[in-house]
């Protein structure tokens, strides 16, 4: 895969040299930057690639998602609202927007604000398992446990086996008491790589052993 991304890279980097104004060598090489996880290059050419194409909302999404994953949350946000005013109404990729929206005001500690981005993005797709999970998040943040709860079980009906939403699921029983629940998620998370859920096994559910 590293590999592949490498050669993406060189065959859009000498595309984008050949013609700057190529809309999708432009969003290719946005992506490739963003899966590679070389975020300085991926801010500094998008937000070039904005001066010559100010009109893209697609640029301006990716430079919004590459923005949260930089915690730059208050830009991000901004990027997101250009987004949304250059997005058409029918735009499949609003639910992305909407998603990446609310993972912005949540960086700001604006959790109550981020909460109607998911639900606008489960709107668009009642089967967007990410906007679950970050719902059931902030409602965890809330104490509303039983409410996170159903997020995240409505999450893994769609996305069955994330590592990630095990984990959440399981804080969830731990808060609700239900600690076989809890360390079953917890045994199935740490078994997909998820670390903290390996750590809490040892001090959530060794301890009930004991």
């Amino acid at each position: 895969l590293t590999e592949d991304l490498d050669g993406a890279k060189k065959y859009f980097e000498r595309a984008y040299k050949a013609d700057p104004t190529d809309t999708i060598v432009l969003f290719g090489l946005a992506e490739t930057y963003i899966r590679m996880q070389h975020l300085t290059d991926a801010e500094n050419f998008i937000t070039k690639a904005l001066r010559q194409n100010p009109d893209l909302a697609p640029l301006y999404l990716k430079l919004g998602i590459v923005l949260n994953m930089r915690n730059k949350f208050k830009k991000a946000e901004e990027a997101f609202v250009h987004a949304d005013e250059l997005m058409s109404k029918e735009e499949p990729l609003r639910q992305t927007l909407y998603v990446n929206y609310g993972i912005a005001l949540v960086g700001q500690q604006q959790t109550q604000d981020a909460l109607s981005w998911f639900d606008k993005a489960l709107l668009l797709n009642p089967r967007n398992a990410t906007a679950y999970n970050y719902k059931g998040a902030i409602l965890y943040r809330l104490e509303e446990y039983d409410s996170a709860l159903r997020a995240f079980n409505l999450s893994l009906d769609i996305d069955l086996q994330n590592p990630i939403t095990l984990y959440n699921r399981a804080m969830v029983y731990t808060k609700l008491n239900e600690h076989s629940k809890a360390c079953l998620d917890f045994h199935a998370a740490c078994r997909k790589g998820n670390v903290n859920a390996c750590k809490q096994i040892l001090v959530v559910c060794k301890q009930k052993e004991q």
